[in-house]
C-alpha cells in the first residue's frame, strides 16, 4: 500500500477533487473534499498610539486609556528617576484613573504590559506639585 500526502493552505473555503491510481493502474472514482476556512477572530491589532496617558504633566490623578481588549489584562508600572518601581496597577477599564498625588515632583518612566507580560508602550510622565 502506498500513501501520498498533499498539504494545502487555502485562505477561503475551497473544494478539491481527489482521485487515486493503484499500482496496478486502477483509478478510483473521484470525490470532492471541502476544506472550510473561517476568518480569524480574536486577534487584535493595535499600535501604541491606541494607548494614552493624560493629563501629562499631572498634579494628582492621571488617566490611562487602553483598547477594550486590554481591559483587565494590561498593567502599568511607573518608575522614578533612579529606576525604583513606585506604582503598579492593573488597568480595569478603558480609562483607568491612577492616584499620583503621593509621588514626588519629577520625571517618571511608565511601562504598559499586555496580558502576556509583553511591553506594549513605554513613555514619560511628569509629576508637578
Amino acid at each position: 500500500m502506498h500513501t501520498a500526502s498533499v498539504v494545502v493552505s487555502p485562505t477561503v473555503t475551497t473544494n478539491y477533487t481527489v482521485s487515486g491510481t493503484s499500482g496496478a493502474g486502477c483509478v478510483s472514482a473521484p470525490f470532492i473534499v471541502t476544506q472550510n476556512v473561517s476568518p480569524c477572530t480574536g486577534i487584535e491589532e493595535f499600535s501604541s498610539s491606541d494607548i494614552s496617558l493624560y493629563p501629562n504633566p499631572t498634579t494628582g490623578y492621571i488617566n490611562v486609556s487602553v483598547p477594550a481588549f486590554l481591559v483587565g489584562k494590561a498593567e502599568i508600572e511607573v518608575y522614578d528617576a533612579v529606576g525604583k518601581l513606585v506604582v503598579k496597577d492593573r488597568l480595569t477599564d478603558t480609562v483607568t484613573h491612577l492616584n499620583t498625588s503621593k509621588l514626588e515632583e519629577g520625571l517618571y518612566i511608565y511601562r504598559i504590559y499586555n496580558g502576556d507580560g509583553l511591553v506594549v508602550k513605554i513613555g514619560r510622565m511628569v509629576k508637578n506639585k
